[in-house]
């Protein structure tokens, strides 16, 4: 009988334990606390997802390691080293009606202040900036200049 009540406890401490372990192991799969690694030549913005101040924080998060709740946060990393872009050629007019074929080609780099501003205003990537937003700005500019010359 003693035997028998000995085995019981033992079964229930057991069973208690593995009940711990696998509360545990839950809790560590779907935990929402991660991290993001902002590399060197990056800056990295908190967005916060929910709540009253939801939307991007004017703080810039430095370099480095960043903790973060990811049920009520995201990081975004954004390049602030010098990035070099080739766009392809086109065509431009002049006031004549001369044609002048331009390659422009860009190097730039991002303000790390900036990169909040920037974010909220266009809500993309940089690489898409760089060919939809800068693009069509670049191109314009150069059409704008080239109309306001002749070809003389």
């Amino acid at each position: 009988m003693e035997y028998q009540q000995a085995q019981k406890s033992l079964v229930k401490k057991i069973v208690k334990y593995v009940l711990i372990v696998v509360a545990l192991l839950i809790f560590w799969v779907v935990q929402p606390f991660t991290y993001e690694n902002i590399d060197a030549g990056n800056v990295g913005i908190k967005i916060n997802l929910y709540g009253s101040d939801r939307g991007v924080d004017n703080i810039t998060i430095v370099t480095g390691r960043v903790w973060y709740n990811t049920w009520t946060t995201k990081i975004v990393e954004f390049p602030t080293y010098t990035q070099s872009v080739d766009y392809d050629p086109f065509v431009v007019t002049t006031k004549d009606a001369a044609e002048f074929k331009v390659d422009p080609k860009l190097n730039y780099h991002v303000n790390p202040t900036m990169v909040p501003q920037i974010y909220r205003q266009y809500r993309k990537p940089l690489p898409e900036i760089e060919q939809q937003f800068m693009r069509n700005t670049i191109y314009d500019a150069y059409r704008i200049v080239a109309n306001s010359f002749s070809s003389d």
